[in-house]
């Protein structure tokens, strides 16, 4: 997949960038991997998620219905709303920062995170939960 993706590697290759550096941190190659989850940017962001969340900050991949062993259906629900969008958010401020130069502060982009879950529970997503999870729910603000 990553052949097929605009990263700046890939557009180093075909003279669209000047080198093939992660335009947000400046510093390793720009692939998915680095660009999602080992960016220092990123990671300031994946901590704001973690914290906010209750998670373990190493690997926001947990948050996935798959790999989460504990939380009902609608946690597990919410977390993958949050991960779509963290990754939707993720890849708009690497394309700011590539095409504008422009970069949001973390704490600005985890607030667009936050806005994105919040408005998909509350007009999208509707879910049907029991008093546990409007109690997390709304411990997480999201009711």
């Amino acid at each position: 997949m990553n052949k097929d993706v605009n990263t700046r590697p890939n557009l180093y290759k075909i003279g669209y960038s000047s080198d093939d550096r992660c335009c947000i941190c400046e510093g390793d190659s720009e692939t998915l991997e680095h660009l999602f989850f080992r960016c220092s940017y990123i990671g300031s962001v994946i901590g704001l998620i973690s914290d906010w969340c209750g998670l373990i900050h190493t690997d926001i991949n947990s948050m996935t219905g798959n790999n989460t062993t504990t939380g009902s259906r609608v946690q597990k629900q919410v977390y993958v709303l949050v991960l779509n969008a963290y990754y939707y958010q993720v890849w708009a401020q690497r394309n700011n920062a590539t095409m504008n130069a422009i970069l949001l502060m973390t704490a600005r982009v985890f607030k667009l995170i936050k806005g994105d879950v919040k408005h998909h529970v509350k007009h999208k997503y509707k879910p049907v939960v029991d008093f546990r999870d409007e109690a997390w729910l709304k411990l997480l603000d999201l009711m």
